[in-house]
């Protein structure tokens, strides 16, 4: 999997580079690619039986980002994206906006037609 460190980065730091952001929108600008997000919880089955079908839809798009962000943990992250049960799926540009915000389990076509909508090219 490809996990953005710089996300992770931001996220252990507790500070946000410009007030009031979240990390996600600054990741996405920085690298400058679509960031896909996956909201999840360590108790969710239904995330377990995505991570499949995530992994299939990632390897034909190296020029996609991936973040896992444990809902149970980053609470105020989760309330930014109005997450209320798991998993989400998020799709930002690479300018930080919100393409997609949607929750619930999907198959590998649908999330290519997601990414596709969003703007995500395979390259």
């Amino acid at each position: 999997m490809r996990y953005s460190t710089l996300v992770w980065m931001l996220l252990a730091s507790g500070t946000d580079a410009v007030a009031g952001e979240d990390p996600l929108r600054q990741a996405a600008r920085s690298e400058q690619n679509y960031l896909l997000v996956e909201f999840t919880s360590a108790t969710c089955p239904a995330c377990d039986q995505m991570q499949p079908v995530v992994d299939q839809v990632l390897a034909g798009h190296p020029e996609l980002r991936f973040q896992k962000v444990d809902a149970d943990l980053e609470v105020e992250l989760s309330r930014r994206y109005k997450v209320k049960c798991v998993p989400v799926y998020v799709v930002l540009d690479q300018d930080g906006e919100v393409r997609f915000n949607d929750v619930g389990m999907r198959t590998a076509e649908e999330l290519e037609q997601i990414l596709k909508q969003a703007g995500v090219n395979n390259r």
